[in-house]
């Protein structure tokens, strides 16, 4: 499920220019044009030829930071990052290094770190952002909310969600402070984090209250509104409330595709989300269509190597599990893992789960060999109780009953962490019984058995 977490991008402002720099001028206002109408390529292709036309280091350094934006929106992270990185050369080394545009480039900077996962880094830079605005503007300038507003997302996906919550409430009093309005961007993200948190009724009330501010200042038709009603579906669906969801979402895309045109990748958003609706109500013939357009609209939006995309295939992924088709499943969840091994890393969040789920379908097609090195590089950068329970069933049946010994402790030590002597915890202890009477270790073994018994009498009789 895709919800949409609002983040500030900030272009850099066009520098003051003279008759000999109107083709620079007009290169980056064309870049900003395109690059609103999510025509990404066209972008580029404009903030390339406004750097090749830039006569000064400054202007340069504007040319620099809005590529880098064009880049980001495709997900070409180290390239975007690398400009990021040298228009804030450019700035440092001015004479006045102190300037929105050097801040606003700390704050895009620290937004691509933080979907790239550098969560440190990208709290560091946001501090650095705010503290520019701060001694350009003061403290209490509306300029600061969308920098709080990202900031609270930084430690939102650190878990640090008290410290979130206080800085959405910091970014939405500064700016009805200064301006009598409210932060809508801070508020609609606050409602997210109480959604996380399974704080229903506020998130409820909060994107209402969104939903109804953005309606009476842009209309109803307007991508902002569509960004919270697909929000509020989002919520709707978490509680089971199915015919809200559905007729929400509806909405969302309608909305989306008016105002943006069918091959925006926000529209992409609504349709999969959309599509996950129907597949968890087991409409999997609604579902897989809708699917297979998100995945036409990511690619050709957002190019075929885009981490979008690899959500896209592994959402058609799990359908075609569901429906035991394992080697479909299987070879769209190793072109999303392909995608996102590149782009984001080994390690990452997303790239760790679909290297399970490449597993998982191996192991349902009884493919060991090829499901073991899957399975161990999960417990490596995940080390959670089911990976680590599989990982012990595929060396069991791989007969290599020493490692699998090994593991089937740390599972039971795990599970009983998670959830005290839980029925997993019995399966686990009769899969462990057969593996030490496979060394020879009957005493042992019978031991389990006893202990697992034990557990599924007292479940029994609760």
């Amino acid at each position: 499920m895709r919800y949409l977490i609002a983040s500030a991008m900030w272009f850099v402002a066009v520098l003051g220019a003279d008759t000999r720099e109107e083709t620079w001028r007009r290169h980056i206002e064309a870049g900003k044009q395109a690059y609103a109408r999510a025509e990404f390529s066209a972008a580029e292709k404009e903030f390339s030829e406004a750097l090749r036309h830039s006569e000064t280091s400054e202007r340069r350094a504007v040319s620099l930071a809005n590529l880098a934006a064009a880049l980001q929106a495709v997900a070409r992270y180290k390239q975007a990052e690398a400009l990021y990185r040298q228009a804030l050369e450019i700035w440092e080394r001015s004479a006045q290094p102190v300037n929105s545009a050097a801040a606003g480039t700390y704050e895009n900077l620290a937004t691509l770190l933080r979907i790239a996962g550098d969560l440190a880094e990208a709290e560091k830079l946001l501090r650095r952002s705010l503290e520019l605005f701060a001694r350009l503007h003061g403290a209490a300038h509306p300029r600061l909310t969308s920098a709080w507003t990202n900031l609270g997302l930084v430690c939102s996906a650190l878990g640090r969600h008290a410290e979130a919550e206080a800085l959405y409430w910091r970014a939405v009093s500064i700016q009805r402070a200064a301006t009598g309005e409210p932060a809508l961007t801070a508020l609609h993200n606050l409602a997210e984090l109480y959604l996380q948190q399974r704080r229903h009724e506020e998130a409820e009330e909060l994107l209402r209250r969104v939903l109804a501010l953005r309606v009476q200042a842009n209309g109803p038709r307007h991508p902002s509104v569509a960004s919270t009603q697909n929000n509020l579906a989002h919520l709707y669906f978490t509680q089971g409330r199915w015919t809200e969801a559905e007729a929400t979402y509806q909405q969302a895309l309608a909305n989306f595709e008016q105002a943006l045109g069918p091959m925006h990748p926000n529209v992409g958003v609504a349709i999969n989300n959309l599509a996950q609706l129907y597949r968890m109500m087991g409409k999997p013939g609604k579902a897989r269509p809708l699917y297979l357009r998100t995945l036409a609209i990511w690619e050709q939006a957002l190019g075929p190597d885009h981490p979008d995309v690899a959500t896209a295939l592994a959402n058609l992924a799990a359908l075609h599990f569901e429906q035991r088709d394992f080697d479909q499943a299987a070879a769209l969840y190793r072109r999303a893992l392909s995608i996102e091994e590149a782009r984001l890393g080994a390690g990452h969040p997303a790239a760790v789960r679909d290297a399970a789920n490449l597993a998982e379908c191996y192991f349902a097609r009884q493919r060991w060999a090829e499901a073991e090195p899957l399975y161990r590089r999960v417990v490596e950068l995940a080390g959670d109780a089911q990976s680590l329970r599989r990982l012990a069933q595929v060396y069991r049946r791989l007969k290599k009953f020493e490692q699998a010994d090994a593991l089937y402790r740390r599972v039971e030590d795990a599970l009983l962490g998670e959830g005290g002597e839980s029925l997993a915890l019995a399966g686990s202890l009769n899969e462990h019984a057969e593996v030490l009477r496979a060394l020879a270790e009957h005493a042992d073994a019978a031991r389990l058995e006893t202990r697992a018994l034990g557990i599924r009498v007292r479940h029994s009789l609760r």
